[in-house]
């Protein structure tokens, strides 16, 4: 178009130079604010897509964010759950060995009451040999509770003073008393040699009446 302005036999004449340099800048104004207004949609087209990447990227995130904490939460409840589960089970092979413990101690208990009350009983018909068998049974079951001291020292001295008044005893309830002699305690190692004597000395069968 300017070549044809300035080869016009109409115009060629009263267009000079600074004309043609006038309409020269305006096209080109015009094509410099053409590329602007490109560069500037560009531009914008741009920014929107960036602000709407923002939500998608901070819903990403706070996905991620929730799976890692869920992940972790769901491993810190199992490890918490393996623990206590392990912790119930421990607690409960303990509770079942003190009650296994328990019923031990009192079935030796019931044991010793039992025998105690037999030799009493003995003793009120002065069958002193009986008595004796009896404070044995005792003092055994006594010893293994390991917690009844006096009354395992009352079952050794009732022990030891029936076998005094004894004037007899068979072989085999002299063994059953033997038995008993590994349980009696040092601190009562005076009335244990006092029984032991006893034994040797006492005869199977009482001594014939001249």
């Amino acid at each position: 178009m300017m070549l044809f302005l300035l080869t016009s036999p109409v115009l060629g004449d009263s267009l000079n130079l600074e004309t043609a340099k006038l309409i020269i800048n305006s096209q080109h104004d015009m094509a410099m604010y053409g590329i602007t207004v490109v560069v500037g949609l560009f531009a914008l087209l741009l920014i929107l897509y960036w602000l709407l990447q923002i939500p998608l990227a901070n819903r990403k995130i706070d996905n991620a964010i929730k799976n890692e904490i869920t992940g972790k939460a769901s491993e810190e409840f199992k490890k918490y759950t393996q623990e206590l589960d392990k912790k119930l089970e421990d607690n409960s092979k303990k509770m079942d060995e003190k009650m296994e413990a328990l019923d031990d101690y009192m079935f030796l208990l019931h044991s010793a009451e039992t025998s105690r009350l037999h030799a009493n009983n003995a003793e009120l018909r002065k069958l002193w040999d009986t008595a004796a068998l009896w404070w044995s049974r005792a003092v055994k079951s006594y010893a293994e509770t390991h917690i009844q001291e006096k009354l395992l020292r009352v079952a050794v001295n009732g022990l030891m003073g029936n076998l005094q008044k004894c004037e007899k005893l068979n072989e085999k309830g002299k063994e059953e008393i033997k038995e008993c002699l590994p349980d009696i305690p040092d601190i009562l190692s005076t009335e244990k040699r006092s029984i032991e004597k006893k034994l040797d000395k006492l005869p199977n069968e009482a001594p014939k009446k001249s």
